[in-house]
């Protein structure tokens, strides 16, 4: 009788290890299949780094990364879109002169450098000016009067500041590293084109900023110098 019983005993004990691999195996499964569903959805589990993006223009770090921009927006040979930031001048020199003296602009006479600039990053200028109007109604009012800057960007390291803020020995400068900054960082490095990804990444609502209103006047500037310059 006692070798039944612990024969049954054994067998019990089996069984129950049995059952229990089992039920393990099924919950590992389980984590596994949600892991991939996860991947599978361009879910992010990290937050952007400074240390992941070397160089003087790492002091946007810490911001969520955000999508690329749409295929279509980049596909050679498609039709200007009218918020694509990327793109040959649609505004000449002397037409970006004539709207920086129409604000007073102490950047007056730099039409050339936003032209060769735009040509030389592919970027079209006259967006660069559409951000320095609504920056600082172009270098009339806050630290740009002071800065030679064209679009309030904020000090680093390897550059001069003023109050926090990049300054330049003069507009040339000033207006290149705009240029630089959009083309390396928000275009080739984050993938955005469009003023609608790039105003949110560029003035975000945690610095006092509102992205939408932003966004309506770079693009309206914009439409109505093309209107006027017939492009």
């Amino acid at each position: 009788m006692r070798s039944i019983r612990l024969q049954r005993e054994h067998t019990a004990l089996l069984l129950g290890v049995l059952v229990a691999g089992l039920l393990l195996g099924v919950w590992n499964a389980a984590l596994f299949g949600v892991g991939r569903a996860a991947a599978g959805s361009g879910l992010h589990l990290s937050r952007y780094q400074v240390s992941g993006f070397q160089g003087p223009l790492a002091f946007l770090g810490g911001a969520a990364p955000l999508p690329p921009a749409p295929a279509s927006a980049a596909t050679p040979g498609a039709a200007r879109d009218a918020h694509l930031v990327v793109g040959a001048p649609s505004l000449s020199a002397a037409a970006i002169d004539a709207i920086l003296g129409e604000y007073g602009s102490p950047a007056q006479g730099q039409g050339a450098v936003f032209y060769q600039m735009g040509r030389k990053y592919g970027i079209d200028p006259a967006f660069a000016l559409a951000f320095y109007v609504e920056e600082s109604h172009c270098g009339t009012r806050g630290v740009a009067r002071f800065t030679h800057g064209i679009g309030n960007i904020r000090w680093t390291p390897g550059f001069d500041s003023y109050e926090g803020y990049r300054a330049y020995p003069d507009y040339a400068t000033g207006i290149e590293d705009w240029f630089k900054l959009i083309r390396e960082l928000y275009v080739d490095g984050w993938g955005l084109q469009t003023v609608g990804q790039i105003v949110p990444r560029y003035a975000p609502p945690g610095d006092n900023n509102d992205p939408a209103s932003y966004i309506a006047t770079v693009e309206d500037l914009v439409a109505g110098w093309r209107g006027r310059s017939g492009t």
